[in-house]
């Protein structure tokens, strides 16, 4: 088909971006916030800005208000509070029902409803299932996308022959398609090692469900006794008898004495209320790279049942686990992570300029409206919508019915008609009004979401950093900045659109006097 190698590569390299970059941008830019996902949620939940426990919480304090909670509950389990999220999560199911609580670790308090899914509900989910969650058709179509991306990746590095030598060239001044071609370049070599480690490590994480005919066949019909053996899990039988649970505190304190130099992130109840409950203690994993979730394991009186050991396979997969979900506590890598992220959506954002430039003086018109449509509903569309987001979190009262839906339909009301816009000004020959028009919509929305957050909560951004809110005055900044350069982008477009407008009619007096 081709001549060389290269040729095939540059075709494949091509197509791919075109067709599934729209998908490939919405994957990481959601990925991108869900690097702060618990710092967002603290801006959108304004209920749980609370301040850090200074120490470990005593549980055996709060016992009375767990049991009172959980009463009936067949296995309930505790989220610790930490740095990043103040308050503890409390989880039950039992056939009651299920449910999930937050609690005030200072007082056992229960805080009202957050009336929202935040980062860690819709941001996160959507990153890794686009929020298709039935047959984890979300999750195939997010692992074919990873596919794609490295190819893009192996491709771009085969069909870029002076690829260091680019590095080194960037021409801001130049023209459109030479400025996009030098960011996309420069940009896709400093970040060329997370565009391939960050996709992969994502096949990695839901290999058993690309991947189920090896489980199936070490365990026929037993897929949760695979998954259970995987993680270390111990279970019980319920003995029928009724039985009471020791000092949680010194469980606690037990798990940690044998650990050496971790502390305790999670606690699990097993057949609660029976004899023969199994409580587990699971190490917290912000000090290390590896989500390896070591877990201890006890009996109702404290005695202890089993320690889980990875060996060698499982602590590499979570070691690769730890790499993509970065659940480590290191800032500078936190940030190193979010402004990758951002880099791989400049990259493709990039690639569209370069086709949709390099063809805009063909005679293919129709292919390249479809194309500027999607880009322009990726780009814009896609930060309208998220800032979108922000502002109804912060219009809409607490207490109205389906609060969170209400947002979630607000989110993709405001995609949706992101799309039609574009797509309307796009068949008028108006590509770069869309562009314009939608930045500046970018711009409003996230100017508007800090002065709500202020409005709505008294937390402007001059209380939030004296009250020591990093997160809620980390996230006013963003979007603040992500206003601001909006706005740069708009007065830029306006720019260009105005001198290739008096070009236009330059041309058309000078054809006309001839």
């Amino acid at each position: 088909m081709f001549s060389t190698l290269r040729r095939s590569m540059n075709w494949l390299h091509t197509w791919s971006g075109v067709t599934l970059g729209p998908l490939l941008l919405t994957i990481f830019f959601m990925g991108s916030l869900s690097v702060f996902d618990h710092e967002i949620d603290r801006w959108m939940m304004p209920a749980t800005r609370l301040s850090p426990p200074s120490g470990p919480i005593s549980l055996d304090l709060l016992r009375p208000r767990i049991d009172e909670l959980v009463a009936g509950a067949d296995e309930w389990r505790l989220v610790l509070p930490d740095e990043r999220t103040p308050f503890a999560q409390l989880g039950f199911r039992g056939k009651r029902g299920a449910g999930n609580i937050a609690i005030n670790p200072a007082n056992g308090d229960i805080l009202p409803d957050a009336g929202t899914l935040g980062a860690t509900r819709f941001f996160y989910p959507f990153h890794y299932s686009l929020l298709v969650r039935v047959w984890n058709v979300g999750i195939w179509v997010v692992g074919a996308a990873a596919m794609a991306m490295l190819v893009l990746s192996i491709s771009g590095v085969i069909i870029r022959t002076r690829i260091f030598e680019n590095f080194f060239t960037y021409r801001p001044n130049g023209t459109l398609l030479r400025g996009s071609f030098d960011l996309h370049a420069v940009i896709g070599v400093v970040i060329l090692p997370f565009l391939l480690a960050i996709p992969f490590s994502g096949l990695v994480i839901f290999s058993a469900v690309y991947l189920p005919a090896g489980i199936e066949a070490a365990y026929p019909g037993k897929a949760d006794v695979f998954f259970d053996e995987a993680s270390g899990a111990l279970r019980l039988r319920k003995a029928g008898a009724p039985g009471e649970l020791g000092s949680l505190d010194a469980m606690r304190a037990e798990a940690e004495r044998r650990w050496g130099d971790g502390e305790a992130a999670l606690l699990r109840v097993v057949n609660a209320s029976d004899v023969n409950a199994v409580v587990e203690w699971r190490r917290m994993t912000k000090d290390r790279v590896r989500d390896d979730g070591q877990s201890m394991f006890f009996d109702r009186a404290g005695r202890l049942l089993r320690q889980s050991v990875a060996g060698p396979t499982k602590s590499t997969v979570d070691f690769i686990w730890g790499m993509h979900l970065m659940r480590f506590d290191h800032w500078p890598l936190r940030w190193l992570y979010f402004f990758a992220g951002l880099g791989g959506c400049v990259v493709i954002t990039t690639g569209f300029v370069i086709w949709m430039e390099k063809r805009k003086a063909k005679p293919h018109p129709t292919g390249v409206r479809i194309v500027e449509t999607a880009a322009i509903s990726a780009i814009p569309g896609l930060l309208s919508a998220t800032f979108g987001f922000f502002v109804v979190n912060r219009l809409l009262p607490l207490a109205t019915p389906g609060r969170a839906q209400w947002e979630v339909a607000a989110f993709f009301a405001i995609w949706a008609a992101s799309a039609v816009y574009a797509g309307w000004r796009v068949s008028r020959g108006r590509a770069r009004s869309a562009w314009r028009d939608e930045s500046w919509a970018v711009c409003a929305l996230a100017g508007a979401a800090p002065i709500l957050n202020w409005i709505t909560t008294g937390d402007h951004l001059a209380e939030s950093l004296a009250q020591g809110r990093w997160a809620v005055a980390g996230t006013d900044l963003g979007l603040l900045a992500s206003s601001l350069i909006a706005a740069v982008a708009a007065k830029h477009i306006a720019s260009e659109s105005t001198h290739a407008g008096r070009d236009f009619r330059i041309r058309q007096v000078n054809e006309t006097h001839v």
